[in-house]
């Protein structure tokens, strides 16, 4: 994490330096657009490093890299927990934006002068030339200070006629136990590797400077074709995913959001994944529930849909999951109790599909 925000800060020092050999303005007013930006470049750095010595502070207090996420995911839970996420009032997120403030991975300095300049309509090329402007998609304002896709997902209307009840396995709840058990005594095994989170700085995205305007870049991108690792994508509407951790190979740990202007209650969750294998079983473990028992124990089955197979069977949203379980687990909550996981594998049917995962039929406004 320090590695990464002296990158950040060498990456911006570089920028400022090379603004600084390129300008043609008089002097008098570039040292002023110089300390301008110089101001807004370290509130915001100071901003990130403070959230990077919290994540430590946290992970010190904590046995493992899941104990130190559901810290920080609970204060998620406070009324005003979007003005702890919002980075001071400057250039790279001022109380006047769409965005309320979180930047994007290591946006473009504001107010220079050496900007492109927009004349009716128009942009200069590189040689002097026009081109028409391009239709810019705006950002959604969220509401919560926290980034959002320009565009929701989209999904067909159709729907099974019936859900069949899911008989749950006689000894699931022990083989669970068990799988915890192996864990916590073979730790080494572990990946442990963050390859989501909605809201903190990427480090495998941090190379991308430009991006599509209402776009945002994915927090992991896979290496190549034999990167099997998922790419989560949490960031639309009613989305709440907040971090996923990769444990092994084909298994991740979650973390959801808690509800707004709640005491960290979790049950909804709606996510998306994406790089998947055919005919892989992945398992994925939600960790941070809330209630001691769930229908999940009685019969009910996440609701899953898969773009490939809306495309090639016009099937939607559907009951899927298998050795699907609800227990309490081993990790505390700050107020008093244990967290409970419900945990559940899925095998896709489609290379290089994107699926999405919520606990019921989500809508939008």
């Amino acid at each position: 994490l320090l590695f990464c925000a002296n990158k950040i800060i060498n990456r911006e020092e570089n920028r400022i330096n090379f603004r600084k050999s390129t300008q043609t303005i008089q002097p008098v007013v570039f040292q002023q657009t110089h300390k301008i930006q110089n101001a807004k470049f370290f509130s915001y750095c100071q901003y990130q490093i403070k959230s990077i010595f919290k994540m430590i502070s946290a992970s010190s207090k904590s046995s493992s890299l899941q104990e130190a996420a559901l810290a920080v995911a609970e204060d998620d839970s406070s009324p005003t927990h979007h003005q702890k996420l919002t980075a001071p009032s400057d250039g790279f997120g001022s109380a006047k934006d769409d965005f309320g403030g979180i930047p994007d991975p290591l946006p473009l300095m504001k107010g220079s002068t050496n900007d492109q300049k927009e004349t009716n309509g128009t942009e200069n090329g590189a040689n002097g030339a026009t081109k028409p402007k391009e239709n810019k998609v705006p950002r959604p304002k969220t509401g919560t200070g926290l980034p959002m896709l320009a565009k929701n997902p989209e999904f067909i209307e159709n729907v099974d006629d019936h859900e069949p009840l899911f008989v749950p396995q006689e000894k699931i709840l022990q083989e669970c136990l068990g799988r915890e058990a192996e864990r916590l005594s073979r730790n080494e095994n572990l990946m442990n590797r963050v390859v989501y989170d909605c809201i903190d700085q990427s480090p495998y995205t941090s190379e991308i400077v430009d991006y599509p305007e209402g776009e945002l870049p994915p927090f992991y991108i896979p290496l190549g074709k034999d990167d099997t690792t998922l790419v989560f994508e949490s960031r639309f509407e009613s989305g709440n995913l907040r971090r996923a951790i990769q444990v092994y190979e084909y298994e991740y740990d979650l973390i959801l959001k808690p509800d707004y202007n709640t005491r960290g209650y979790t049950q909804w969750y709606y996510f998306s994944v994406s790089n998947t294998r055919k005919n892989q079983v992945y398992r994925f473990n939600i960790i941070n529930m809330m209630k001691p028992d769930s229908l999940y124990n009685l019969g009910m089955k996440p609701v899953m849909y898969s773009n490939c197979s809306a495309k090639t069977y016009e099937r939607g949203w559907s009951r899927a999951g298998q050795d699907i379980c609800y227990y309490q687990n081993q990790m505390k909550r700050k107020t008093g109790g244990y967290y409970y996981t419900f945990t559940f594998s899925v095998q896709f049917e489609f290379e290089n599909d994107t699926v999405y995962f919520a606990h019921c039929y989500p809508y939008t406004y």
